[in-house]
């Protein structure tokens, strides 16, 4: 029983973070996610619209305070805006459906990281990503040339597989005429033979 509980309570929870990244809008309704933001804090976010006439959707973000901090421009159906809080509290994303069909509406939205959190990588700790990436292009660099060698060579053989080729054509199409006209000249001779010794019997 217990075992149960936790499992339906894993799958509420898993639900509703899937619920985050999309959900079905019904024709008519508004529906709003929102994000908890501090004062002069960077966010941004991004959404689509997906159905049957998917560019009847209007996308509004709204300010704690109701103001309308962007809109969506009408027959598009997908969009991003990059914005900062002026000030505490719940910034809500809405979508509101201006016709009588479903939409699949998929979104993101999310606080940006500050230039504190970005600047935590020193000079120190990228040394050896430098020297693993220079290895690394001293490895491809051998590996082209390894690749281009090949690729000389294989040419090489190629054209000189290719005059052998013709060579022995050329060597069979020679010693077929040779034997052609040797067969002529043999058949002449004979033919020659033959009437002499028919005169002679006469």
């Amino acid at each position: 029983m217990y075992i149960d509980m936790v499992g339906m309570w894993v799958m509420a929870v898993l639900l509703g973070q899937v619920w985050g990244l999309f959900f079905t809008l019904e024709p008519k309704l508004e529906r709003c996610v929102g994000v908890l933001l501090a004062g002069k804090k960077e966010f941004a976010g991004a959404y689509l619209f997906t159905g049957q006439d998917e560019q009847n959707v209007i996308a509004r973000l709204k300010s704690p305070q109701g103001y309308i901090l962007h809109q969506s421009q009408r027959g598009v159906k997908e969009g991003k805006f990059e914005l900062e809080s002026k000030e505490e509290g719940i910034y809500r994303l809405c979508f509101r459906s201006t016709d009588n069909t479903e939409k699949i509406i998929s979104f993101e939205l999310a606080a940006k990281e500050g230039r504190k959190d970005l600047e935590v990588v020193t000079d120190s700790e990228l040394e050896p990503l430098t020297n693993g990436l220079r290895s690394m292009g001293r490895v491809f660099d051998l590996i082209y040339r390894n690749i281009h060698f090949y690729q000389l060579r294989e040419r090489t053989h190629r054209d000189l597989t290719e005059r052998t080729c013709d060579r022995i054509l050329w060597s069979a199409v020679g010693k077929m005429a040779s034997l052609g006209a040797i067969c002529l000249v043999q058949i002449y001779i004979l033919k020659s033979l033959f009437k002499a010794k028919a005169e002679q019997a006469v």
